[in-house]
C-alpha cells in the first residue's frame, strides 16, 4: 500500500502482484512435492528461451558499471529465481533418497 500512495505503482499493479502471491501460496502449500522437480524441469527451459528470444533488451542486461548495484532487471531475478528452485529440488531430492524410495 505504502508504494502505491509513494507513486512507484498504480493500484493494478499492486492488486495483481497480492493476488500472485495468494496464488503461489496456495500453489506451493497444496501441491505435491514431486510437482516441485517438473516444475524445475519446464521453468528452467522455459525461462532460458524467454531470455534468448530477445538478448538485446535492456531488461535482460547485467548491471553496467554505471550502476553498480543496480539489480532491477529480468535476468538477475530469473537467475536468483532459477538458483532457488534448483537448490529446491536438489534438497527435496536428497530427502527422497535418503529415505531410500529413490533408492
Amino acid at each position: 500500500a505504502e508504494r502505491v500512495s509513494w507513486g512507484m505503482h498504480s493500484v493494478g499493479q499492486a492488486s495483481v502482484g497480492a493476488t500472485l502471491g495468494v496464488l503461489l501460496y496456495v500453489w506451493n502449500t497444496r501441491t505435491p512435492q514431486c510437482v516441485v522437480v517438473l516444475e524445475t524441469l519446464l521453468v528452467l527451459p522455459g525461462g532460458i528461451a524467454l531470455l534468448l528470444n530477445d538478448p538485446l533488451r535492456p531488461e535482460w542486461a547485467l548491471p553496467a558499471a554505471d550502476h553498480p548495484g543496480y539489480q532491477d532487471n529480468l535476468l538477475a531475478w530469473f537467475l536468483w529465481g532459477a538458483a532457488l528452485q534448483v537448490l529446491a529440488t536438489v534438497l527435496l531430492l536428497r530427502h527422497f533418497c535418503v529415505l531410500g524410495i529413490l533408492a
